[in-house]
């Protein structure tokens, strides 16, 4: 069984390559480092939900989306 973890930075990389944005982007839009974008894809990340928030705006989702199985 996967963890949320890992449904969020499954979501995360998806929603950011379809919108064309490198980790970088991503990480300065939400006002983040870029190795926390890398944690969270890789699943290895304990992260706020506030920070989910930032990114799932700069993503156009909810936030709970970002959390959801694929």
């Amino acid at each position: 069984m996967k963890k949320t973890a890992t449904y969020l930075g499954e979501n995360v990389k998806r929603l950011r390559k379809s919108l064309g944005f490198s980790q970088r982007d991503l990480a300065f839009d939400a006002g983040v480092a870029k190795n926390i974008i890398e944690k969270i894809e890789a699943g290895n990340s304990n992260v706020t939900l506030h920070t989910i928030e930032r990114i799932a705006e700069c993503l156009n989702v909810d936030a709970w989306e970002l959390l959801l199985p694929n």
